[in-house]
C-alpha cells in the first residue's frame, strides 16, 4: 500500500502546511500524484471572532482515473488567535482519502493541526482533524490529528479496586473525551 502523508507541526502554535500524499503506481501514465496538503489559515482577532461558516485546511483526496493508487494529502493548519470565539461554525483539517484501484490503494493523509489561542469559548461550533480513509483494501487510514489547549486539571478524583473517577476542565469546541490508561502509570495519557 501507498502511505498517505502523516499529521504534523506544532500542537500549541501550528503554521505547517499539510504535507502531500505518497504518489502511487498509474496504468499507463508511469505513476499518480497523491493529494495536496492542505494549506494554512492563521487569524489573529483583537475582540471576538463570531464563527458561523467554515474555515478549513484540508488536505485532497485523490480521486479521478481508474488505477490511482497516491495517498491522500495530510491536512494543514487552522490556527485562530483571538479574545473570545463564538458561534456555531466549524473548524477543519481533516486529511484527504486515499485512492483506489483493482491491485493496490493509497493510504489516507493525516489530519491536521487546530489550535486555539488565547480564546474563550461559548462556541458551539464543530471542531474536526479527521485522517482520511483508506483507498481500499490493505491500505491504511490516516491518523487522526491534534487540536489545543488540551483539557486542563486532568486528574484522578477518586480511586477504587476496580474503578477510577476523573475531573477535568474541557477545551474550547470539545464534544467529547477518550481516556486511555495502562496498568504501568508510566504510560498512562489523555487523549482529546
Amino acid at each position: 500500500p501507498t502511505a498517505g502523508g502523516s499529521a504534523n507541526d506544532s500542537l500549541s502554535d501550528p503554521t505547517a502546511l499539510g504535507s502531500g500524499g505518497g504518489g502511487g503506481y498509474g496504468s499507463g501514465s508511469g505513476g499518480v500524484l497523491g493529494g495536496a496538503g492542505g494549506g494554512a489559515v492563521i487569524v489573529s482577532v483583537g475582540g471576538t471572532l463570531a464563527l458561523n461558516g467554515l474555515i478549513e485546511a484540508d488536505g485532497a483526496s485523490v480521486i479521478g482515473l481508474a488505477q490511482t493508487h497516491g495517498g491522500g494529502g495530510a491536512g494543514g493548519t487552522v490556527n485562530i488567535t483571538a479574545a473570545t470565539l463564538s458561534g456555531s461554525g466549524t473548524l477543519r483539517a481533516d486529511g484527504g482519502a486515499g485512492g483506489s484501484g483493482s491491485s493496490y490503494s493509497g493510504g489516507g493523509g493525516g489530519g491536521g493541526a487546530i489550535a486555539l489561542n488565547g480564546v474563550a469559548c461559548p462556541f458551539n461550533g464543530t471542531l474536526a482533524a479527521s485522517g482520511g480513509s483508506a483507498g481500499g483494501t490493505g491500505a491504511v487510514a490516516g491518523s487522526t490529528g491534534t487540536w489545543s489547549p488540551a483539557p486542563t486539571g486532568f486528574a484522578a478524583a477518586s480511586i477504587g479496586s476496580s474503578s477510577i473517577t476523573w475531573n477535568w476542565s474541557a477545551s474550547c469546541g470539545a464534544t467529547g473525551y477518550r481516556v486511555a490508561a495502562a496498568s504501568d502509570t508510566t504510560n498512562v495519557s489523555a487523549l482529546v
